[in-house]
């Protein structure tokens, strides 16, 4: 056999071998993984809250009487001393006139057919109608005392050690989605409701917007923890019992890593990984398996910011 022939069959033998190697790799599956990287987190519990007055009143009459006018309507805004409601009064103004010696208990009891409002507050509800009657005791409006509003939300007791006064919110309103506002933990009750296994939070609004109306649902977002920096993971990449599966040398491989806040969408890694390395994103491969990694994304590209909530949930008042 001559050279040349030599040559030829040893590049077609090289070509042939490239090839069945090329065509291995290419049957090597390819796995999502993400970086561990560094960058700030923040770590926050989301509930459902209620806007609510802090002072609810509700004013009645001290007289059996039918109701003659009730001038205003819910949503009324009033000042001390002003009408809520009229009872019917030619009997009482009657008797003022014929008991002019009896001045002082005539009038007195003339003055208490006008149901008045204590303070500055809104009418909430009316309780009564003209024509009916009604008796001493009987709650004839609801009204909120004009003092800044708060939110009281029933938060899950598993949270109550990340909760402390101080500590500001988020509040967005569905029906305002581009409005969203800032508050402030003002208290957390010293009980917890056995039957829901809730705390009740209340949160101060330093500047209340205008659009903010009783009992509207709020979704709350209360910073818990922030790390200005942290070595962090996608949250989706963390397995069950603190393991991750990361990518060595073209194969799975199983790591016990050790974490600290969390997020929706990402976990702080205390020990175990290094910045940089690559953990997969899909935990259905058992470690040994030799794969090829795709295009790695960082968690800020697949989640769109900083942390989001260590645990989300809606409980209502």
């Amino acid at each position: 056999m001559s050279m040349r022939t030599k040559w030829m069959v040893a590049l077609v033998l090289l070509a042939a071998a490239a090839g069945a190697a090329a065509l291995a790799w290419l049957r090597v599956p390819v796995v999502p993984v993400a970086l561990v990287r560094a960058a700030p987190l923040v770590q926050t519990v989301v509930v459902s809250a209620r806007v609510a007055s802090p002072v609810r009143v509700f004013v009645g009459s001290t007289v059996t009487g039918r109701v003659a006018e009730v001038p205003l309507r819910e949503g009324a805004v009033l000042q001390a001393g002003d009408l809520v409601l009229q009872l019917e009064d030619a009997e009482w103004a009657a008797a003022v006139r014929q008991a002019e010696a009896a001045l002082a208990a005539a009038r007195a009891r003339l003055a208490q057919a006008r149901v008045l409002a204590p303070a500055a507050a809104v009418l909430l509800q009316r309780l009564a109608e003209p024509g009916q009657i009604v008796q001493p005791g009987t709650r004839l409006a609801e009204l909120a005392l004009r003092q800044p509003p708060q939110l009281v939300a029933q938060v899950d007791e598993k949270f109550l050690g990340q909760l402390a006064v101080g500590q500001v919110a988020s509040v967005l309103a569905d029906a305002y989605p581009g409005r969203p506002f800032e508050a402030r933990v003002a208290s957390i009750a010293p009980l917890v409701d056995a039957q829901r296994g809730a705390v009740e939070v209340k949160l101060a609004l330093p500047a209340p917007p205008d659009f903010l109306r009783d009992d509207l649902t709020v979704s709350v977002e209360i910073a818990t923890a922030r790390r200005e920096r942290a070595l962090v993971l996608p949250a989706e990449a963390l397995r069950p019992g603190g393991v991750v599966l990361v990518v060595a040398e073209g194969r799975i491989a199983s790591r016990s890593v050790k974490t600290g806040l969390r997020s929706l969408v990402e976990v702080e890694v205390l020990g175990g990984l290094r910045e940089g390395e690559q953990v997969v994103l899909d935990g259905t491969w058992p470690p040994g398996t030799r794969v090829r990694t795709g295009a790695a994304a960082t968690a800020t590209g697949r989640a769109g910011g900083e942390g989001a909530a260590a645990a989300t949930q809606a409980m209502g008042r």
